[in-house]
């Protein structure tokens, strides 16, 4: 050996002690962590994946840092290739020692699996090219193909759920009949689960239409069916952007798991809108849902409930609206029914107006402790309330439940599109006798319209907007077009200010909001007392409902000084439909 292939490998022997100092740095790191710093065994993954060697051999230049495996020397390297054992010094040093002579090394072997590599022949000349500095190396590439692609930050946890997937693909065949298909996870084990919700659908569709279902067309079914609409729901929310490192697949189970566990405690079906909107604003990590959930505990226990200002106007509309647009905006109606005679009133007018949206009825018997809800009373109102329903041809269901009426309207109200109530003891004139109404306090702190209704029920088909400008009355007209246009009910539009000439003002908003949606309606300027003229107007116009804003943003200054509402909902003799 001559003097200079001494001195190469003399320096090549002492690059090896220098990578192995880095690779045993880089193993007690790995432990410190927790996470494996283990090539991937080629063949392992090539089975869990389902590959197959195709006859692709092409000679390229491939990033070093692609290659995370071996064919069969993956426990003498770390996953960066350095050495683990003292063992391979020579071989290690020879390499090294001839990748600095004017020959060169030859190209290695490896095979390739998605964007990731596995060396086939050649492990030491890529660990001596990466203790080089070297971004790539020629090989000669034997392409696998999968199922499922793997990539160079795939690490075990990874490749289990690639295997899985693949498992899950093969069981299904997904990927071939919607190809565009994507269901990812991101947690181990729920492919299986994923699964199970495919022949979950299969079984009730056989059920359904008297005959066995092909797996085959269950999956298509269950994707276009059952998959898609959820994940549209995903989208439209924007909920990826709640839960970040997780995808629409793990959604769609999660938002599946919450819609089951929210229709057993409620006992009422929850749509996949409100059980996303609410795996938000319970689970998300993100700071402001987080400072959201803090901010409201430390107000729920300072504030007393009949000074809590509610949610901000508009809630319900941005939520629920701009969120997913329904086909029809009162898909779920909320009855408290106390099981009095006159208690029945609220029923036959939410079954009006049922008929004209389509409505699901959701009563609600609250009582104050577990005898009472067994009791046969109790029974008996659940029992007459559906059977009302069903005589009615309206789809009805009603919860018994404990608590205090305006704790438990105002909970389950959130669940619901419109709270239909009777106004059996509307809020009366001195402040302490309005911080005493329940119906007041249910007024407070629903987002959603109420719909509170005195000892006569209505058609609903003249009715009168009050409208002042306010953001609460812009809610109202809101409120008022989607009923215009879905019911073609007839509209009045009252203004009431200081002057006419105010008013007029006012309603030229109102008017141009319904002219652009094609409305008609008539309007109404007035100068006066503003309640006695909402009343006089309303009877003088045959109408027999009244849309109103609720009540301002500061309860104390209503309660002190008092409010329309209040007036209106004490002297009116036709149901009035309030906006938040």
């Amino acid at each position: 050996m001559s003097e200079t292939s001494s001195y190469q490998l003399f320096r090549a022997i002492e690059d090896f002690r220098k990578a192995r100092q880095r690779a045993g740095l880089e193993q007690l790191l790995a432990r410190l962590s927790g996470k494996s710093d283990d090539l991937l065994s080629y063949e392992e993954v090539r089975q869990k994946l389902r590959g197959v060697e195709t006859s692709v051999r092409s000679l390229e230049d491939i990033p070093l840092d692609a290659i995370i495996g071996s064919a069969g020397r993956y426990n003498d390297f770390t996953r960066s290739f350095l050495p683990k054992e003292d063992t391979i010094s020579s071989r290690w040093a020879s390499v090294k020692a001839a990748s600095n002579s004017p020959e060169g090394l030859p190209p290695i072997e490896v095979y390739k699996i998605g964007n990731a590599y596995f060396v086939k022949d050649g492990n030491h000349r890529v660990s001596v090219a990466r203790q080089r500095g070297d971004t790539h190396i020629q090989a000669y590439v034997a392409e696998i193909k999968t199922r499922v692609p793997l990539a160079p930050e795939d690490d075990p946890d990874s490749l289990i759920l690639k295997t899985e997937y693949t498992e899950f693909l093969e069981h299904t065949h997904l990927d071939t009949l919607r190809p565009e298909a994507d269901l990812h996870l991101t947690v181990p084990g729920m492919y299986p689960v994923l699964e199970g919700h495919i022949r979950e659908h299969q079984y009730f569709l056989g059920l359904e239409q008297q005959r066995d279902i092909p797996f085959e067309e269950a999956v298509i079914s269950f994707y276009d069916k059952v998959y898609l609409p959820i994940v549209q729901v995903i989208r439209e929310t924007g909920l990826l952007r709640s839960f970040p490192n997780r995808t629409e697949a793990d959604l769609y189970l999660w938002i599946t798991e919450h819609r089951e566990s929210l229709k057993e405690s409620l006992d009422m079906d929850v749509t996949p809108v409100r059980a996303a909107l609410d795996l938000v604003e319970q689970k998300s990590s993100r700071p402001e849902r987080i400072a959201s959930r803090i901010g409201g505990a430390i107000l729920g226990s300072l504030v007393p409930d009949e000074l809590d200002p509610g949610p901000p106007t508009g809630t319900w509309r941005r939520t629920i609206l701009e969120n997913v647009l329904p086909h029809r905006l009162f898909r779920d109606v909320l009855i408290p029914v106390s099981g009095n005679p006159e208690g029945w009133l609220a029923l036959e007018q939410a079954i009006t107006l049922a008929r004209l949206e389509r409505s699901y009825l959701n009563g609600l018997h609250v009582v104050a402790d577990g005898e009472q809800r067994d009791s046969p009373e109790a029974q008996q109102v659940k029992a007459e309330f559906e059977r009302r329903c069903w005589e009615a041809g309206v789809p009805g269901h009603l919860v018994i439940q404990l608590g205090s009426v305006s704790s438990v309207v105002t909970e389950r109200a959130r669940w619901n599109d419109l709270l239909v109530i009777l106004m059996a003891f509307p809020p009366g004139n001195q402040p302490l006798a309005k911080l005493a109404s329940g119906l007041h306090t249910i007024l407070r702190r629903s987002a959603i319209p109420i719909l509170a209704v005195p000892a006569e029920i209505t058609t609903l088909q003249h009715a009168l907007l009050a409208f002042d400008g306010s953001r609460e009355s812009i809610e109202a007209l809101y409120l008022a077009a989607y009923l215009g246009g879905a019911w073609a009910i007839q509209l009045t539009i009252l203004s009431v200010a200081g002057s006419v000439e105010q008013s007029e003002s006012t309603l030229g908003q109102a008017r141009d909001y319904l002219q652009e949606h094609h409305l008609e309606a008539e309007y109404i300027a007035q100068a006066g007392e503003v309640s006695k003229m909402i009343l006089e107007t309303a009877q003088e116009k045959n109408c027999d409902w009244i849309i109103s804003g609720s009540y301002g943003p500061s309860p104390l200054v209503e309660v002190v000084l008092g409010s329309t509402l209040d007036i209106l909902l004490k002297e009116t003799k036709i149901p009035i439909l309030i906006c938040r």
